[in-house]
């Protein structure tokens, strides 16, 4: 990484923080902190992975089997319960943040958007994660964040893994909004977190997001829910990381 004008910047600085304390299989390895000629840059040295799933499912010419989705999504569960036990959230969960080995070992990377964080929760800027995967407290302004956002970016890898497509592919917030209403009905605070008016965003454009829901079409049943025999048995497991923010017992 580059340094700029004025100094390393302070994501970087966060990452390497973070990365020096973690240690997991399943988190990918920060081995050396290495400073260029004359403090110049600064590189990070990680353990080698060979892959990442975005360039996986972009190459490969048929989609993971149900068997090698649900090998790769339980080391990401382990990762993220290790993560979360520790009171960090990720937030930037996605397929290219996703490493694997040759030997099919899953470790998720890039924590340039990492936060640790305790309790009370602070506040939080809400623009983080990648658009396609972010929940939907983010997208209606929340400032208050917790592992829910985490679980729910994973639920919309899951889907990817098993359609080979994106889930929710918005092109813009307010797009981003309309496709979860159609995938999952009109929101509820059983369902979305309540967002707050005090933390909804004050700029153009990110204002006009909870407008979105104003009038909009809902479908009559939405395309996603968790029937009661698919609970526990893997079936619902993408409804119900979505819907519920957390993983059944796998």
């Amino acid at each position: 990484m580059d340094k700029e004008k004025d100094g390393v910047p302070i994501s970087s600085l966060r990452e390497i923080t973070l990365l020096l304390r973690l240690r997991h299989p399943n988190i990918v390895e920060l081995k050396e902190v290495v400073v260029g000629n004359h403090l110049e840059s600064i590189f990070l040295v990680m353990g080698y992975c060979e892959q990442d799933l975005a360039s996986l499912l972009e190459n490969m010419p048929t989609p993971f089997s149900e068997a090698q989705v649900k090998c790769i999504v339980l080391q990401v569960l382990r990762g993220l319960h290790y993560l979360h036990r520790n009171f960090i959230i990720h937030r930037d969960l996605k397929v290219s943040n996703l490493l694997m080995t040759d030997k099919g070992c899953v470790k998720t990377a890039d924590f340039g958007l990492a936060r640790a964080y305790g309790i009370p929760v602070k506040p939080m800027t809400p623009k983080v994660v990648t658009l396609w995967y972010r929940a939907p407290e983010l997208l209606l302004g929340s400032c208050t964040q917790t592992t829910s956002i985490d679980m729910w970016a994973l639920g919309c890898v899951l889907a990817e893994l098993l359609a080979h497509k994106p889930l929710l592919p918005g092109t813009s917030e307010i797009h981003q909004v309309d496709l979860i209403v159609q995938l999952l009905g009109t929101p509820s605070e059983n369902i979305w977190p309540p967002v707050q008016p005090e933390e909804a965003a004050l700029q153009q454009p990110e204002a006009q997001v909870p407008l979105a829901l104003r009038g909009r079409p809902a479908p009559a049943e939405p395309a996603l829910h968790v029937r009661p025999q698919e609970k526990g048995d893997g079936r619902g497991l993408p409804g119900e990381l979505l819907l519920q923010g957390e993983a059944p017992a796998l």
